[in-house]
């Protein structure tokens, strides 16, 4: 049995991978190979999450990525990137340990994005076949689509989790989407909070 000690820090885990859901960016990129001569691209996942607090980031990286992540600059904050086979897969195996309670977009997102690493690691030749440009082409098409119209594909069925585990899940999601405030209501001011997101 789990300790209660044990629990609470699998429980804080979940904090990051709320904050993920609300800031993750999922991509396979399509790059041209400067070692080909004759003008080869190839295709590598990328996972990019980004804010503008820098320290949580390099926490985020720390505690999700081993440390394997690039925290660079953009404008208003930064990117915390993990890029290639072996950095996303590290991020992919904290989903998989703490994955999100909530949130069909970075769900359907992840489930293309460990499809399209399985088509890249079963490719056995050197070069690239039209099967496996046609499938990760199809992947990209899809997270594309997620992008571009907000919607998932499908639901998915999550396990029930603590009122811990949910709690530092849902104030993840909030410190990456939610805004405090206060705004008129008649001649008075009140406080507000308020989570704006797509999912």
């Amino acid at each position: 049995m789990m300790g209660a000690d044990n629990q609470q820090e699998t429980s804080k885990s979940f904090y990051y991978t709320g904050f993920s859901v609300g800031e993750l960016s999922c991509s396979i990129l399509k790059l041209h190979n400067r070692k080909s001569k004759n003008g080869g691209i190839y295709y590598t996942p990328d996972l990019t999450i980004s804010n503008a607090d820098k320290k949580l980031l390099h926490d985020i990286d720390e505690v999700c990525g081993d440390n394997l992540g690039v925290v660079t600059k953009i404008k208003g904050g930064f990117n915390l990137s993990f890029r290639g086979k072996k950095k996303v897969k590290q991020l992919l195996s904290f989903f998989d340990s703490c994955p999100p309670i909530a949130g069909d977009l970075t769900l359907s997102k992840i489930e293309i994005i460990k499809k399209a690493i399985s088509v890249i690691e079963g490719e056995r030749t050197y070069r690239r076949s039209e099967e496996t440009r046609n499938q990760l082409e199809e992947c990209r098409e899809k997270l594309k689509t997620i992008k571009q119209s907000g919607l998932a594909k499908k639901s998915f069925m999550t396990q029930p989790r603590s009122n811990s585990d949910i709690g530092y899940f849902l104030s993840g999601i909030f410190d990456a989407e939610g805004s405090v405030g206060m705004k008129r209501s008649g001649k008075r001011m009140q406080p507000f909070a308020a989570v704006a997101m797509k999912d």
